[in-house]
């Protein structure tokens, strides 16, 4: 059997040095240091240009940057559309709710429009 990989959006890091990720931790090899993550699946080494993946899960894993490019494009993100607030106003002493105008926000909450 064949199968395709469902289309997701992830977050992604290139990892140069020890700062880079909270998720790559340092060992020493007599005088060198060693870089990795702990994975699901056991330790995997890092080294300067890997991509740090946050899986769906929240997970992190290396991937090489030949890899990467042949795996993933860069994303866009369609901003979030909220529909219309409603505003309590009056009419003829009584209360009633109008629409205001939509806003339109990215996906970290800021109003762009």
């Amino acid at each position: 059997m064949k199968f395709r990989k469902k289309p997701v959006v992830i977050e992604a890091t290139q990892w140069f040095s020890i700062d880079d990720h909270i998720s790559v931790k340092q060992k020493w090899n007599g005088s060198d240091p060693v870089y990795f993550i702990d994975t699901l699946e056991g330790p995997m080494y890092v080294t300067p240009g890997d991509w740090i993946i946050t899986g769906v899960k929240g997970e992190h894993y290396p991937c090489k940057p030949d890899i990467f490019e042949l795996t993933y494009e860069p994303a866009t993100v369609t901003p979030l559309r909220l529909p219309p607030r409603a505003v309590k106003t009056y009419h003829e002493g009584k209360p009633v709710y109008v629409a205001s105008h939509p806003r339109t926000f990215d996906d970290y909450g800021n109003k762009i429009v």
